[in-house]
């Protein structure tokens, strides 16, 4: 969750304020309402509304909205541009609509050229390097190919990767079709 910039607030005081949120069914919106709840915050008092990811920090830079439970790579760029990071889960799962399905993604770019490999080697090298260096060289390395300054990733969470073995191979292709099938009932 990210605040607007210039709002002081403790999870705990959130009721009465405008929250962004990209749905109702968000999983992001409700893994934030069992983590409050766990920590004893009431966010029955919250308003929230409903926008597209791309349109929550103009919402928060113009006052249409106080917060906003955005994608954590959204929140590192909101956090640069001067509103502050009030929580942060970092555990995606895949499969929910508002969220992007990162393992559907690992399938779409690793797995669905398998019989090509030669296709994906040169960025499954790359990203095997990238797991040799160190979380700030990591950050210091993204800060350098974006427009986000090194000082805003510093303590934010970095990507890990690994080779996926012949059975995990399987769960990942296993779940894509569970997840094609789910999209065509």
């Amino acid at each position: 969750m990210v605040l607007r910039k210039g709002l002081n607030v403790r999870l705990h005081e959130l009721g009465g304020l405008t929250i962004a949120t990209s749905a109702p069914d968000c999983v992001l919106l409700e893994e934030f309402a069992k983590d409050a709840e766990r920590l004893g915050a009431d966010i029955n008092g919250v308003n929230f509304i409903y926008m597209a990811f791309d349109a929550m920090i103009p919402a928060l830079e113009a006052g249409v909205a106080d917060a906003a439970i955005i994608r954590g790579s959204s929140a590192v760029i909101a956090s640069g541009a001067g509103h502050s990071i009030l929580y942060q889960n970092w555990d995606v799962e895949p499969g929910d609509e508002c969220c992007p399905a990162i393992v559907d993604q690992a399938v779409l770019a690793l797995l669905a050229q398998r019989d090509r490999l030669e296709l994906i080697q040169p960025l499954i090298n790359a990203m095997v390097s990238a797991q040799q260096l160190s979380p700030d060289e990591q950050r210091r390395a993204v800060a350098n190919n974006t427009v986000i300054p090194f000082e805003i990733l510093q303590g934010q969470p970095v990507p890990e990767f690994s080779l996926a073995n012949d059975e995990l191979t399987a769960i990942f292709i296993e779940a894509a079709e569970h997840h094609e099938d789910d999209h065509h009932d």
